[in-house]
């Protein structure tokens, strides 16, 4: 049977939920796994898929990221330094600097004294980390972390800090590793004894891993599998030597930044309409110079043009605060309707709120797929797109007349 997960809720990277979801049900040994998600202008709905389980799926994002951030990629073909955590503070100032924010609002996270605020605590209720973002505030500048395996300690380390701090299932977790791992391997792959080859040594770290994971313990030594140890001989060693060399990195789409996650939400929610709904560009300028009245003294401000600087460089700064302004007044409190709390949520225009951030939040989707009644194939996967990619769709089950009339009428239903 195929598995269907979707995730609608309040945790920071719905993403990662997501595939822990996934990961749950690979005991199905789907042959083929998707996700679906909303993006942004550039890629308004997004679909990657794999051959394989959800460990496909996870090698699949590193080179193609969920949340792919063209701003970022512009930036770094413009000045190849950017990833230098210096040079990307100076970049922040300068956004902050331009848009005229008082530097005491933002000098207390360029200078450190100050920790970026983190997407969960942003949509927390909980009064013991809640968190609110306000206009001019500058995102995390440092990268994102990279995990040594050069010892069984660290190793330890590494799943357990990617487990509880980047919300990452072992599953996942395994790929990563296993994905360092082989390109540690490429690099020196001539130089392997006589006997040993990388498909042995990716073997071997997946037994000890899964038989780890199992055992909630990190293990050295070969698990209880005598005649793959005799027929591998220096097979441990040649892994532990090689994993001493591996480096694991926190991909991007993991990343959970409170700005990053704010600037994904609003994405989410608005950006990927732009290419339907033209009258949102006139509408957001208004509101960018409705809460900045300057911007009608600086030519050519143009509130997109200032939204992808400020995403490039993690800054949720006057653009960005006007797109959320803007959904707030449209969207989240005609919902609302006479909802006591808008008084005090409109008191600082552009400030997150953790309800209307809540209220903001997309749904993400995904499939296992167990081929019934077509070949296994990255086009067969699901999810399935229309013809103007502007709906996506999984399905479960095999196809009936009924059931692929209900499809095609879903998918060729006009887009409002």
């Amino acid at each position: 049977m195929c598995g269907i997960v979707a995730y609608f809720g309040g945790t920071g990277n719905s993403l990662t939920r997501l595939l822990t979801g996934m990961s749950a049900i690979i005991y199905r040994a789907p042959d083929s796994t998707g996700v679906g998600l909303f993006g942004d202008e550039q890629e308004p709905i997004r679909a990657r898929k794999a051959i394989g389980s959800v460990a496909g799926l996870s090698g699949t994002l590193l080179d193609s990221a969920a949340y792919a951030s063209q701003a970022r990629k512009l930036l770094e073909l413009w000045e190849p330094a950017a990833g230098d955590p210096a040079d990307d503070l100076k970049r922040q100032q300068r956004i902050l600097e331009f848009e005229a924010f008082p530097p005491e609002l933002y000098r207390c996270y360029l200078d450190g004294e100050k920790q970026p605020p983190v997407i969960d605590n942003l949509l927390s209720r909980n009064p013991d980390n809640f968190q609110l973002l306000l206009p001019g505030t500058p995102g995390r500048a440092a990268p994102l972390p990279v995990f040594p395996i050069r010892s069984v300690a660290e190793l330890r380390h590494a799943v357990r800090e990617m487990a509880l701090e980047y919300d990452l299932s072992p599953v996942v977790v395994q790929t990563l590793i296993r994905k360092a791992l082989e390109k540690t391997l490429a690099t020196y792959a001539g130089l392997l004894r006589p006997g040993l080859s990388i498909p042995d040594i990716i073997t071997a770290f997946d037994r000890m891993y899964e038989t780890a994971f199992m055992e909630q313990q990190i293990i050295s030594a070969p698990p209880a599998d005598e005649q793959f140890a005799v027929q591998n001989p220096g097979i441990w060693q040649a892994l532990w030597h090689a994993l001493k060399e591996v480096s694991v990195p926190v991909p991007d789409d993991y990343d959970r930044d409170g700005v990053r996650g704010v600037f994904r939400i609003l994405d989410a929610a608005l950006m990927c309409r732009l290419p339907l709904r033209s009258e949102h560009h006139a509408a957001i300028q208004e509101m960018l110079e409705f809460l900045w009245p300057e911007a009608r003294h600086i030519p050519n401000t143009d509130w997109r043009t200032l939204y992808w600087a400020e995403k490039g460089t993690s800054v949720y700064g006057r653009a960005a605060a006007a797109v959320y302004e803007y959904l707030q007044q449209k969207e989240v409190f005609p919902a609302w309707g006479d909802d006591n709390r808008l008084p005090v949520i409109s008191l600082c225009p552009g400030r997150t709120d953790p309800l209307c951030l809540d209220f903001l939040l997309q749904p993400v989707l995904g499939q296992g797929r167990w081929a019934l009644q077509s070949p296994v194939s990255i086009k067969n996967a699901h999810p399935f797109f229309d013809a103007h990619r502007h709906r996506t769709i999984v399905l479960n089950g095999q196809f009936s007349g009924e059931v692929e009339a209900e499809a095609r009428d879903f998918l060729s239903h006009t887009v409002d």
